[in-house]
């Protein structure tokens, strides 16, 4: 072997050996979940076994969770890029944003990072930063405000202290987030290599997630917010881009669980999957551990629970696996049968959504492994758009055995996240506020009943781009110069603030 040969081979094993190397943080008290840099959520990636704990114990809630999104284009192929890993070093996503000119990624070391950033790190920087002798903390410093040459001007959301939209923390500036007691970051894309998850092509995305609490501590659940920015850096447009978040069951023994989906919240819907058996040997025991998943801002259009077998209801293991889960059809393409374990050739009825408010253990079925995956059909997505999707991720332990009763307590989750990114008087989902045309190439009409102060146009990243002066509640008319892309529109009055999206397209 000659010696150049030799330094090629270990050049590849030294590249297969980092690709591995994905930074991570762990997030929350009593639920402690991991947070990797690639945007998989719940799971080592070094050894793929769960990293999502109760405490410091090694008794864990699921075994990994994350996106799981499917685009259609108008020829009928398909894009896919998930997050459920079923080998070591098989990703679909990579970190690192996209550059918006060349479609290009950065390395990954520049970016293999997950952001943390304390909520008292940032009110004692609000206090001191203009004190003589003050030194700004990594966490603030070292925040991806911005980005460089091709990658989006603004990357990370802030607050411009001296409106100068440069973030310069020396200045005042600091990282907006939300959250109780603090707040991750991370970017990622699907675009670096090749998928090797879903062994489908790529969709050309970059994502922003941002992680943080709503709640305090409490004796019985946590609750971690996700929310995703996910912008297509693709020049084409999709027909369809299905979103979807699914969860690997664990809650302590995984194969003794059940699932329980619930289509029928007035804001937002939930899957759950949760211990099944009165007593969790050698892991939670009496307690009765669950994972749930409640969508924010957006109603679901289905919802599939499959195991880890080599069955139509099983793993997925090729591209339209992938594709059909998205759908609520099992592997073979067949529809998911109505009250019964969806597994019948012959259904009386079928459904999107499995066991939606039926309890498996009514229907006569065992416990066994679950996974969950919850979607809901975006429609068109075209190039440089944002879909924000926010995920509410609680765990915890079941009071009894009425898992009603949680579903009840779950709704709060939305009353919550609306007060804490918000307001207690957001009108955002009334129907007195209306913009048109939307989408538009920058002027547009806002029709309002109500006295308006000031409008303001904040970008993804909650950025103001655009502030205007008003002086009447009339008609209001606005000519921006703006990128394409999604912004969000904020009204501010005596009667407090309303909200609205804008789109703009060139």
């Amino acid at each position: 072997m000659t010696s150049r040969l030799l330094i090629v081979l270990l050049l590849g094993l030294f590249s297969v050996f980092t690709s591995a190397q994905v930074a991570n943080k762990t997030f929350g008290e009593q639920h402690k979940i991991r947070i990797n840099s690639n945007g998989s959520l719940g799971i080592d990636l070094s050894d793929l076994s769960p990293a999502s704990s109760f405490l410091n114990t090694n008794n864990h809630y699921i075994n990994q969770a994350g996106l799981w999104l499917v685009a259609e284009d108008y020829a009928g192929n398909h894009g896919t890029s998930v997050q459920y890993l079923a080998a070591i070093d098989s990703f679909d996503f990579w970190p690192g944003p996209v550059d918006t000119l060349t479609g290009q990624t950065d390395p990954i070391s520049a970016w293999d990072n997950v952001w943390e950033v304390d909520r008292e790190v940032i009110n004692n920087h609000k206090k001191n930063y203009s004190k003589e002798g003050y030194i700004i903390p990594a966490q603030i410093k070292d925040w991806p405000a911005e980005g460089k040459g091709g990658f989006m001007q603004y990357l990370a959301p802030f607050v411009d202290v001296n409106k100068n939209a440069i973030y310069d923390p020396e200045n005042g500036d600091y990282p907006y987030v939300y959250g109780v007691t603090k707040s991750m970051y991370c970017i990622f894309n699907d675009l670096k290599d090749e998928h090797t998850a879903s062994f489908g092509a790529e969709i050309g995305l970059e994502v922003h997630l941002q992680v943080y609490d709503i709640l305090e501590y409490n004796d019985y659940w946590s609750t971690t917010i996700l929310e995703y920015h996910i912008i297509s850096r693709r020049p084409k447009e999709y027909k369809n881009i299905s979103i979807g978040f699914f969860i690997g069951g664990e809650c302590g023994n995984k194969k003794d669980n059940y699932a329980i989906s619930n289509s029928r919240l007035d804001a937002g819907s939930s899957f759950m999957i949760y211990q099944g058996d009165s007593f969790d040997e050698n892991h939670f025991e009496s307690s009765k551990p669950f994972a749930c998943v409640n969508f924010l801002n957006a109603r679901p259009d289905g919802a599939i629970v499959f195991n880890n077998s080599n069955g139509i209801n099983g793993k997925p293991t090729i591209i339209s696996d992938f594709i059909n889960y998205s759908k609520s059809l099992w592997r073979n393409g067949r529809p998911i049968s109505k009250g019964d374990n969806g597994l019948n050739p012959t259904p009386t009825a079928t459904s999107k959504y499995m066991f939606d408010l039926e309890y498996e253990q009514n229907l006569g079925i065992e416990p066994g492994e679950r996974n969950m995956l919850g979607y809901f059909n975006h429609g068109k997505f075209r190039q440089n758009e944002a879909v924000k999707f926010v995920v509410a991720l609680n765990t915890g332990n079941l009071l009894g055995n009425k898992t009603d009763d949680i579903f009840d307590a779950l709704t709060i989750d939305v009353r919550h996240y609306n007060n804490a990114v918000t307001s207690n008087k957001d009108d955002y989902f009334k129907k007195n506020l209306k913009l048109y045309p939307n989408p538009n190439n920058g002027s547009f009409t806002i029709k309002n009943n109500r006295y308006i102060k000031n409008l303001n146009i904040f970008n993804n990243q909650g950025v103001k781009v655009y502030k205007k002066e008003i002086l009447n509640n009339s008609d209001i008319e606005c000519n921006v110069n703006l990128a394409s892309g999604i912004y969000h529109i904020e009204l501010h009055g005596k009667q407090g603030t309303q909200r609205t999206q804008l789109c703009i397209t060139h």
